[in-house]
């Protein structure tokens, strides 16, 4: 049974598991400081989740809750559950729960696992968005802005709609970019 638990800053024995995952699943460009992570938990349109199988952690989904769509900022399995099924019932549940817009950022398609994983969002429905787009730095003590993929679910039809979801995201989620 794979359950979903929202985490508070309360939560300290989970978190550090969660910070496991997220720091193994994540490199120091793609990922803020897990501090700030656990400090977003204030935000109402923040939500850190647990995934749960059979009550052990075994990932971890970072949401942004915006008025028009959800932008899943982090989704990881940890590495020895990958590969059984479980990111698939997550995406699924995600999808069957959430009625707006889903939107990502995935990493260029440069090597087999970058690939794989668009691969993965796409099988869900998802498309890739045409317009180039740029991820900020999530910090400016050293981290760099990568050229990243928006990935969205239902695709995203017009360019109008598209630089409004990368405003919001750069101005919400990498809020002292812009």
């Amino acid at each position: 049974m794979i359950d979903f638990q929202e985490l508070t800053p309360s939560d300290k024995l989970i978190l550090k598991k969660i910070k496991k995952i997220y720091e193994n699943s994540f490199p120091p460009d793609e990922r803020r400081l897990f501090k700030k992570v656990v400090n977003l938990l204030n935000d109402t349109r923040f939500s850190l989740s647990a995934i749960k199988f059979e009550n052990e952690v075994v990932g971890m989904l970072s949401l942004w809750d915006f008025t028009s769509f959800v932008y899943i900022e982090h989704f990881a399995i940890s590495e020895e559950f990958r590969n059984n099924g479980l990111g698939s019932y997550v995406l699924k549940k995600l999808i069957q729960d959430e009625n707006r817009q889903i939107v990502l950022e995935v990493e260029l398609p440069e090597d087999v696992f970058s690939l794989k994983r668009i691969k993965f969002y796409e099988r869900f429905g998802f498309y890739i968005c045409r317009e180039s787009y740029i991820q900020p730095p999530y910090d400016d003590r050293g981290k760099e802005a990568l050229p990243m993929l928006i990935m969205a679910k239902p695709e995203i039809d017009s360019s109008f709609i598209f630089e409004d979801i990368r405003k919001t995201i750069h101005q919400k989620v990498y809020f002292f970019f812009e």
